[in-house]
């Protein structure tokens, strides 16, 4: 999937009932990838967007979501695009300084080019983890690390990734 179409994808949101905009935040984040066991070993930069789904709160003070996600980034030729789902956890209400902690556990798959001929499509399994502050009260800013295994010749890949954006809550809050 090409990062043009993620992002179409991610805007055809706004075009859902206000109903499911409500429960609804994109995002958009600036990514560095270092590709762990790799053939250069290098960090590979892009984007990542995603979307927000909310679920309900448990024991007034966590948020259940489900998050969709595809991340882009490449370097030299040398790529690793992915997409994958999963559930997010948030601590409410805000903790120290109004900084909201989140993890999340996503599964999906992703594809890798090494920059010459050879390609490949695998299973991509990641733990994800950040801060997010909100900014106004449709905005907030978030920070995240990942840490994820990828498939290909028995998950040598582990990507850790380091992203920054910003994310726009349909709800004002």
């Amino acid at each position: 999937m090409k990062l043009r179409n993620f992002v179409l994808m991610v805007l055809a949101i706004g075009t859902l009932p206000c109903a499911v905009c409500a429960q609804t935040a994109v995002y958009a984040e600036f990514s560095a990838s270092n590709l762990q066991g790799g053939p250069e070993g290098d960090y590979l930069y892009g984007g990542q967007a995603g979307v927000l789904l909310d679920g309900p709160k448990l024991f007034h003070h966590v948020l259940l979501q489900a998050d969709i996600q595809g991340r882009f980034v490449q370097v030299s030729g040398e790529a690793l695009n992915s997409v994958q789902v999963g559930p997010r956890v948030s601590m409410e209400p805000k903790h120290v300084f109004g900084l909201v902690p989140f993890a999340e556990f996503n599964v999906g798959f992703g594809r890798y080019n090494d920059g010459s001929n050879h390609s490949t499509t695998d299973g991509l399994f990641s733990t994800q983890g950040g801060l997010t502050k909100r900014i106004t009260p449709h905005i907030d800013a978030l920070v995240d690390y990942s840490y994820a295994f990828y498939g290909y010749n028995y998950g040598i890949y582990q990507p850790q990734s380091y992203s920054a954006g910003v994310m726009y809550h349909f709800k004002k809050r």
